[in-house]
Order: structure tokens, then C-alpha cells, then sequence
């Protein structure tokens, strides 16, 4: 049978071979949407790949889960783990708001003084207000990152910059009022405080700061109140702890004192200001043993703390044990060299080492007293006292410190031990200075 094909019909038309530019163009708009979609999708991109290559392609952790396993250790106290997550995580998405957010807001958490976690904070907080100036977080970041540095009139600024773009951001509000509690502006602390926690309900750093407002207006009782409420919200979430916990010293709640140390080392049981500050609990309430165990404890999870080591040098010297107080006064001075309390019980300590060689050696065994080494280490107490002394009169309020090293300083001039150290001869009989004394006038660090 003969089939007539009429070619004037599409259907039985020869198919033309595309052009070489029609075919460029192809192949450029499949790549330009695959890269759209890799860029914008690329977690769906790999965990497609997985289920295609299966087993044999190992999996990397994605941004999105590590985020996810940071938060859930933010949610059981965890921080340092969570913020060893977030870096991983910043390293791979360097410019996503929402990580460089949270995270930042993390270190703010963890800065203690002694690091420059805060700092880093803010400088996230510039990059998300370089990647959209009217994101309120890069506001608030920012504005609690300069709260935590010093900045508190500068915060003040931000804080109020981001509540005129968005005015129902809770962290916009817990940052202004802790710019204003640093600017001594205590009442519209507590305004803001509170509108903190109205519009960030189940924020516990809203809560947090609201307490804080007012603990520094002297509201003990209410504070107490609200950081009770604050841990509730986030009962892992340790930072108010020592707060509150400072509140019930000071209301003479020392057990409930003790008992919140306890529920911080419950989750953190190395945590180091804690076991310090269970120390200095313990202390007030005259258990001297557990005292001195939660101290060593403290400078053995982190020796590298000096309020810990300082505790523990007081505890030592109080006890008459100089040689071991030496040494965790010589410690805390070479992590410190501006800490004036240690470096003016250091040099008390070394006066009253020469003061025992001096007694118990050169003494019994009829050493002439320029021959006896007690006038060495003299030699290095009264230098000690003496840079404590320039120390002092630099700074304000440390009448009590003077006091304590110019007891030291009259000592060390007419005590046999120390003969001519000062440039004058010793005369007799020595001053009275003890331990004791010394270590009731001076605070605790």
C-alpha cells in the first residue's frame, strides 16, 4: 500500500539539527539553573546525592543538622559544646543571619572577662548589618556585644536604632535595658526589662535581663523572684544561676546559696566558678575543709583562674601555710601581673618565709643574721609591698589595701630577719601582723 506523505505537514517534516549557538545556549541556561538550585538548595543537593551514591559516598554533617545539635546542647546547658557546633557550622555558612545570630548571641553567653567572645559577637553583628541593614538582630547582637565590652551608652544607641525598624523584637529590648543598667538609668532599666519579657515570651535572656535590672536597683527580693522565674524558663541555662545565687548570700540564704552551686555543677560538675564560688559559700558559713577542697578543686578544673587561685592562696595563708600560699600567689601574679591582691599577699607571704628561716635556722644554728638568707627573701617581699603600694595609689577605694601593705612594709623594716632591707637597720621588738588580720581586711576576688 502506498502512503502519499504530504510534507507541507509539521508531522512529516525532516527534524533540522540545532545550531551550534542554539545548543550553547541550552547547555548555559541548564547550568545557570542547576547553580541556582545547587547555591539556594544545597543541603536537598547533597542529601539527594546520599540517597543516589548510598553508602559508599561518606556523609558529611550539613549546616542545618549541626545547627539543629547545636541548639539541643544549648537546651541542656551544654555552651562550650554548643559553641565548638556553631563555629563548624559559621565555617561552612559564613553568611547566614540566622547562624552568625545565634552564635553570636552564645558568646555573648560566654564571655566571662577573660576572653574576647563578645567582641566577636559584635563583629558578626556588623556582618548580618552588611548583608541587610534593616535586620533587627544584627541591632540587637550588636548593641548586647558593646553592652558586654563597656559600651553601654553606644549600645543604648543601637538597641534604640533597631527598636525604630522593628519594635516588637524581644532582644532589642533585653539589650536597651542592660545598656541603660550600665548607664545607671535603673528605672527605664527595669521599663524596658519588662517590655523585654512581654514581647519575648520563653526568651530567657528577656527574663535574665529583667532580674539583672533589678538586682543593680537594689530590688533584692524582686530579683530574687525574677530569676527564679528565669531558670525556669531554661533551667540549664546556668549564667542568671550565679546571680541568684549571689542574691541568697547576700540575704543571708546561704544554704539555698549552696544548693544552687549545686544544681550548676549538677549540669557543668568541672565548672570553675562555680566550685569558687560553693568555695567562698562555704567559707561564710564557717566549713573551712569543704571550703579549701572546692577551692583546690576550682584551681585543678582551670588553673589558670585567678580568682580561684587568689581564694586559695587566702585560705592557705590564713592557715599559716606559707610555702604552699607561695605558690598560688606567685601563680596568680604571673597570670596577672596588675592584681594587686596578690601581689601584696605574695609579698607578705615572702616576708613571713624569711621570718621561719630567720626563727627556725639561722637562729638555732647561730647564723650571723647578714649571712642568713631569710634577708634574700625579705629582700623580695619588700620589693613586692612596694610595687603593691604604687598599685594602690593609683587606683580608688583601697584604703584597706594600703592599710594591709603598710603593715607589711613596717614589718619587714624592723624585724631582725630583714635587717637593712629597707635601708634602715632593724630595731626591736617586731610589729604585730598576722594572717588573720591581713586576710579579714581584704575582700575575697
Amino acid at each position: 500500500m502506498y502512503v502519499k506523505r504530504d510534507y507541507q505537514n509539521r508531522f512529516f517534516r525532516e527534524k533540522r539539527k540545532p545550531s551550534v549557538l542554539r545548543r550553547f545556549l541550552l547547555v548555559l541556561m541548564v547550568l545557570i539553573v542547576a547553580g541556582g538550585i545547587a547555591f539556594w538548595q544545597q543541603e536537598m543537593v547533597l542529601d539527594m546525592a546520599y540517597e543516589v551514591l548510598g553508602p559508599e559516598m561518606t556523609p558529611t554533617p550539613l549546616p542545618g543538622e549541626l545547627a539543629q545539635n547545636a541548639q539541643e546542647m544549648f537546651w541542656t546547658g551544654d555552651l562550650g559544646g554548643a559553641a565548638e557546633i556553631w563555629e563548624r557550622v559559621i565555617t561552612m555558612r559564613p553568611d547566614s543571619v540566622d547562624y552568625l545570630y545565634e552564635y553570636g548571641m552564645l558568646l555573648i553567653d560566654l564571655d566571662d572577662g577573660r576572653n574576647d567572645y563578645a567582641e566577636r559577637a559584635t563583629d558578626f553583628a556588623l556582618t548580618i548589618l552588611e548583608i541587610n541593614p534593616n535586620d533587627p538582630r544584627g541591632y540587637a547582637l550588636r548593641a548586647r556585644g558593646l553592652v558586654w565590652t563597656g559600651n553601654a551608652s553606644l549600645a543604648r544607641t543601637v538597641a534604640q536604632a533597631g527598636i525604630d525598624i522593628d519594635n516588637d523584637f524581644a532582644p532589642l529590648y533585653a539589650a536597651l535595658s542592660r545598656a541603660y543598667i550600665g548607664e545607671g538609668d535603673l528605672a527605664r532599666a527595669q521599663e524596658t526589662g519588662i517590655l523585654a519579657i512581654e514581647y519575648g515570651v520563653g526568651d530567657v535572656r528577656s527574663y535574665w535581663a529583667y532580674a539583672s535590672s533589678l538586682a543593680f536597683s537594689g530590688a533584692r527580693d524582686a530579683a530574687i523572684i525574677e530569676y527564679e522565674r528565669t531558670i525556669n524558663v531554661n533551667p540549664a541555662f546556668l549564667p542568671p544561676y550565679f546571680e541568684l545565687a549571689n542574691l541568697y548570700l547576700a540575704a543571708n540564704r546561704d544554704q539555698e546559696a549552696i544548693d544552687t552551686y549545686n544544681r550548676i555543677l549538677g549540669v557543668q560538675p568541672s565548672n570553675a566558678r562555680a566550685l569558687l564560688r560553693q568555695c567562698q559559700a562555704y567559707r561564710k558559713v564557717g566549713q573551712f575543709n569543704q571550703a579549701r577542697g572546692l577551692c583546690e578543686d576550682s584551681v585543678t578544673s582551670d588553673p589558670e583562674y585567678v580568682p580561684a587561685l587568689f581564694q586559695l592562696g587566702q585560705i592557705r595563708y590564713s592557715n599559716s601555710e606559707f610555702a604552699l600560699a607561695d605558690d598560688v600567689f606567685q601563680a596568680c601574679v604571673d597570670l596577672d601581673s596588675d592584681n594587686l591582691e596578690c601581689t601584696y599577699y605574695l609579698g607578705l607571704t615572702q616576708y613571713y618565709l624569711a621570718q621561719s628561716e630567720y626563727n627556725t635556722v639561722c637562729v638555732a644554728e647561730g647564723i650571723t643574721t647578714l649571712d642568713c638568707n631569710s634577708i634574700n627573701t625579705c629582700r623580695v617581699g619588700w620589693n613586692l609591698l612596694q610595687e603593691a603600694l604604687v598599685m594602690a595609689d593609683a587606683r580608688n577605694n583601697t584604703d584597706g589595701d594600703r592599710e594591709i601593705i603598710s603593715t607589711g612594709l613596717t614589718a619587714i623594716q624592723n624585724d631582725p630577719a630583714c635587717l637593712g632591707v629597707s635601708g634602715v637597720p632593724a630595731p626591736t621588738p617586731v610589729p604585730e601582723i598576722t594572717p588573720e588580720a591581713t586576710d579579714a581586711v581584704t575582700t575575697s576576688g
